[in-house]
């Protein structure tokens, strides 16, 4: 009888290509004599798990046009205003719990198409604003509000194959030292099948965490970790779902399908 050899991989990779989710915008409110200005396809992409939930420092992902008026007062907005000195596009955050908007990215080119990447740091809201022109006196605007994205801690978590057995591994972050991690487990890869607590472990001074888990005899049995909410600034947080099996290949790890 030939013996089998463990075996770890990874149950699903972060989606490619993420589904933009259109901001609901608003036109430049009157002011001046020059042209109004508008965002026309402003958008966030989805989290990059597809959850709708960001881990900790995952990048939160945002584009916008800045479009004008051809003819002031004409609403005729398929002008790009020019590239000029003093005009800027800004990404704003407000985080949960908090009535502060505070400026996390700003470019400074508003004639070409505006893209944002910052990295989460737990629930919040952005929004983005046009400064306005300079030489042509071009009128401020706002893409307006986007939903509240929901943030999480992130546990991280690696299925690891050691001379000791299996074991599900991470560091969560942020601040998560000398506190519980619950390691799920389930029997198939199908929605059908729950995640149940298999065991709950303590964190390091630093948030590491280490469980030993098990292997099945045949099939595949998967792992995930889990850290709690804790309001408003982080939702449940979860860790990089893997799977264990036995096969007559070598040892390795790799991604899932």
């Amino acid at each position: 009888m030939r013996l089998q050899r463990l075996v770890a991989g990874v149950l699903g990779a972060a989606l490619l290509g993420a589904v933009p989710m259109a901001l609901t915008t608003t036109s430049a409110q009157a002011g001046t004599t020059g042209p109004a200005s508008r965002f026309e396809n402003a958008a966030f992409f989805e989290a990059p798990d597809g959850n709708n939930v960001w881990r900790y420092g995952q990048a939160v992902k945002f584009e916008a046009d800045v479009m004008i008026e051809c003819t002031p007062g004409a609403e005729d907005f398929t002008c790009r205003p020019a590239d000029e000195p003093g005009d800027s596009v800004t990404l704003q955050r407000r985080m949960a719990g908090s009535t502060t908007w505070k400026t996390v990215s700003t470019k400074y080119d508003a004639s070409v198409k505006v893209t944002f990447s910052v990295k989460s740091a737990g629930t919040a809201v952005y929004k983005i604003l046009y400064s306005g022109g300079t030489t042509a006196e071009i009128q401020p605007s706002d893409a307006g509000t986007s939903p509240s994205l929901k943030g999480s801690r992130n546990p991280r978590g690696n299925a690891v194959i050691t001379r000791s057995g299996a074991f599900y591994r991470g560091n969560v972050d942020p601040g998560w030292g000398r506190k519980p991690v619950t390691i799920q487990r389930k029997a198939c890869a199908a929605d059908r099948c729950p995640w149940r607590a298999y065991k709950t472990v303590r964190t390091t001074r630093t948030g590491g965490y280490s469980a030993k888990i098990s292997v099945p005899r045949s099939g595949r049995l998967y792992w995930r970790s889990t850290v709690k909410a804790t309001s408003p600034t982080f939702v449940r947080g979860y860790g990089v779902p893997y799977y264990t099996t036995r096969s007559r290949m070598p040892a390795r790890v790799g991604f899932g399908h």
